[in-house]
């Protein structure tokens, strides 16, 4: 998959983007970034952050910020925050924590995430929205 096709993109804390796109479980398709450093942005200021982030590092030189949200749909979840309640999750971020693997269910692993649940939802709701839409936005951490 080039990258300007990455299709999901998922904010994390600095350190959780950096082990994610290392990471061998992976998806080709995914892509993760974080917030600066210094400061607070909000949903808002975060979403437009990100797509900022994916563009200069996936779009390629002499690609316009518009041409490249135009060519893929662009799912995106949110997943930084500080994670108070969940601290020891602090780090890798909220969509990373483990998830238990229900015995009677279908399609799950023991070393599964709440973003490996959260896929199937994801790429459902994708499939659902009108094509005109172009970002789709989301919580990673519910």
């Amino acid at each position: 998959m080039k990258p300007t096709e990455i299709r999901h993109l998922l904010s994390l804390p600095e350190s959780g983007a950096r082990f994610f796109m290392k990471s061998e479980s992976r998806r080709d398709d995914w892509w993760a970034g974080y917030d600066p450093p210094n400061g607070k942005l909000g949903s808002g200021g975060g979403t437009a952050h990100l797509l900022l982030q994916a563009w200069k590092d996936l779009a390629g030189e002499g690609v316009a910020f518009d041409d490249w949200l135009q060519a893929s749909r662009k799912v995106m979840a949110h997943g930084g925050g500080l994670s108070r309640r969940l601290g020891a999750y602090a780090t890798p971020g909220k969509p990373l924590i483990p998830m238990p693997a229900l015995r009677w269910t279908r399609g799950q692993s023991p070393d599964q995430t709440l973003l490996d649940r959260q896929r199937a939802f994801l790429d459902g709701l994708e499939r659902r929205v009108p094509s005109g839409i172009r970002l789709i936005l989301s919580s990673g951490d519910v």
